[in-house]
């Protein structure tokens, strides 16, 4: 197992196995939902929509984005977070956060275009000059795009964990080397006064 993700008012569980498959269970009725095979790709992580109708899986070659139907995951967007190897998405379920092998975290819309995330607080704005981290949903023809509304950059080790405040205005972060920091979502810009850093600590999690 590489990945494993619930929610809270759902019975339902969200795996990604070394095998190259995720899987969805209703583990109450102990039985599998849905399921898809990365084929070639291998999979690093996973995070489950709060509705339990999206699925994330961090791969090594992007960050793949599914709706959850009955019995198969469909392809909904591919985003450019290369060996993504942890994604979170927001309590409101508006924003997905992730990381991959370059540590700079990015956080989307959980939804189709960039006004229109359902669920996204309206304070949240900043993007980064001349980034590029976008992605086209949906049909073909890329009228639709997942772009990254924030990017935060700071952590020099991998990033092991994202996770957002209750309120959704902040997110933690937590770094192999040591680092937790706090990120404003409104502005983008680091908590200076609240991180911690402990060069002795590898940080897996955090809740």
């Amino acid at each position: 197992m590489v990945g494993l993700d619930a929610v809270t008012h759902l019975p339902l569980l969200l795996v990604a196995s070394e095998d190259g498959w995720v899987r969805v269970y209703d583990w109450m009725r102990r039985t599998r939902l849905a399921a898809r095979h990365m084929g070639s790709r291998q999979a690093l992580s996973c995070s489950l929509h709060p509705s339990g109708l999206i699925a994330a899986v961090g791969t090594s070659e992007a960050l793949a984005v599914y709706w959850v139907l009955k019995a198969s995951l469909s392809p909904m967007a591919e985003l450019p977070v290369v060996k993504c190897n942890v994604s979170r998405y927001s309590h409101t379920g508006g924003l997905l956060a992730a990381a991959g092998s370059s540590n700079t975290i990015y956080v989307y819309p959980a939804y189709y275009g960039y006004e229109g995330a359902a669920g996204r607080p309206s304070n949240i704005s900043t993007r980064a000059p001349g980034h590029s981290h976008s992605a086209a949903v949906g049909g073909g023809d890329g009228s639709a795009v997942l772009e990254a509304v924030v990017v935060l950059k700071g952590h020099v080790s991998t990033v092991t964990d994202l996770v957002f405040s209750g309120d959704d205005k902040w997110l933690i972060s937590t770094g192999a080397g040591g680092a937790v920091y706090f990120w404003e979502l409104s502005t983008g810009t680091r908590l200076i006064e609240l991180e911690y850093v402990d060069k002795k600590c590898v940080y897996c999690s955090g809740k």
